[in-house]
């Protein structure tokens, strides 16, 4: 819903200086929702992306479009906000901004869009931050009129986003490490237990994922673990690997896949992003190698 220009720096040191000289500078059309997006029409599976952009930026996001992805944003005066990361000797740094304000008539565009275009049995993946100006409870709004429409949900967020979301019950919670251990507060208790506190009528589950460390699934009655990935990958950039996960692991669900393979699909897809220099863009070919290589990894029942 709330697309950025994803610009990555690369540093050889980040001095204190007047000037900083740059080794690399790259800008690509991105955010969480449009990453997933890309992630999808990599593995050949069409998308077709809704939410906001910046009058000043449209031709930009025009060079995405292809066979396999199909852009709906509604431009808003204005200039689209812009996710900046310092990379320097191993140091990753964010610098978020918050970007365009919309209107309430805006989201109602939106969400009149997003019913014209759906049919039922279709996924959402509702990714991402809200823009300014959008209600609190976007994600729940957006979660019950897919359910009215006959189509599943994903929910990969954070903060009172997240929270509203998971109120409304998304089919799906995709979340990281620090997200959940923001979710949990104060709580006591173990991960498995935390999370099934969460899922709420409706839910089928929750991944969380866990960085290089791998990722965890878990269900009302079953926990599904995928670790640690050796040999370790070559690394190019690891902006919008958790979009490809979702990606990844949503198209597998959508297939009525088990669960050990839906982790592995978005693992496979994850991989493939870490070895890519644009988020959610990469190699049909280097998927299909992460995914044969995960072939021999066990997915663990806990």
């Amino acid at each position: 819903m709330n697309p950025a220009l994803d610009i990555t720096v690369r540093l050889d040191q980040l001095g204190t200086g007047k000037y900083i000289p740059a080794r690399q500078v790259t800008t690509y059309p991105g955010g969480k929702g449009i990453n997933a997006g890309k992630a999808l029409a990599s593995m050949g599976i069409h998308a077709l992306c809704l939410g906001f952009i910046g009058t000043a930026h449209n031709p930009l996001w025009q060079t995405l479009r292809s066979p396999k992805l199909t852009l709906d944003l509604l431009a808003i005066d204005g200039t689209t906000r812009s996710n900046i990361t310092l990379i320097e000797a191993g140091n990753i740094r964010h610098i978020v901004s918050p970007g365009f304000r919309i209107s309430e008539n805006d989201f109602q565009t939106l969400l009149t869009r997003l019913t014209e275009q759906s049919r039922p049995g279709d996924w959402w993946l509702l990714s991402g931050s809200l823009p300014p100006g959008a209600p609190e409870d976007a994600y729940a709004h957006l979660i019950t009129l897919a359910r009215q429409l006959g189509c599943h949900t994903a929910l990969d967020s954070h903060g009172t986003a997240l929270a509203h979301g998971l109120n409304a019950a998304p089919d799906w919670l995709k979340i990281n490490q620090q997200e959940f251990s923001a979710l949990q507060e104060d709580s006591m208790d173990d991960q498995v237990t935390a999370a099934r506190k969460q899922l709420k009528a409706n839910m089928q589950g929750m991944v969380i994922t866990h960085g290089a460390h791998g990722a965890t699934l878990i269900s009302r009655d079953r926990v599904w673990r995928i670790g640690e990935i050796e040999p370790a990958p070559v690394v190019v950039n690891t902006m919008g690997a958790g979009d490809a996960f979702l990606a990844g692991f949503i198209s597998a669900i959508a297939t009525q896949a088990a669960p050990q393979q839906a982790l592995k699909q978005g693992t496979a897809c994850a991989l493939a992003n870490l070895q890519s220099e644009e988020p959610g863009r990469f190699d049909a070919m280097a998927w299909q190698a992460a995914t044969q290589a995960l072939m021999t990894v066990d997915v663990v029942l806990l």
